[in-house]
């Protein structure tokens, strides 16, 4: 998923961080690191979208 508008990737982020909060703990060791992995990686993909948006926005006002 490829998103180019900052409020819309800022509101992901505040999502994704409450279904952090709400989620129950999956048992087992092995499926609990999974799901860390799966979210970090989230987080990650959310990060570099928001540094391209930033970086396209200050391209577009120069």
């Amino acid at each position: 998923m490829k998103i180019e508008n900052e409020s819309i990737c800022n509101e992901i982020d505040i999502h994704l961080k409450k279904q952090m909060q709400f989620a129950k703990k999956i048992s087992g060791d092995s499926e609990e690191v999974d799901r860390r992995v799966f979210v970090t990686t989230m987080y990650e993909k959310i990060d570099q979208l928001k540094a391209e948006i930033e970086s396209r926005m200050l391209m577009s006002f120069m």
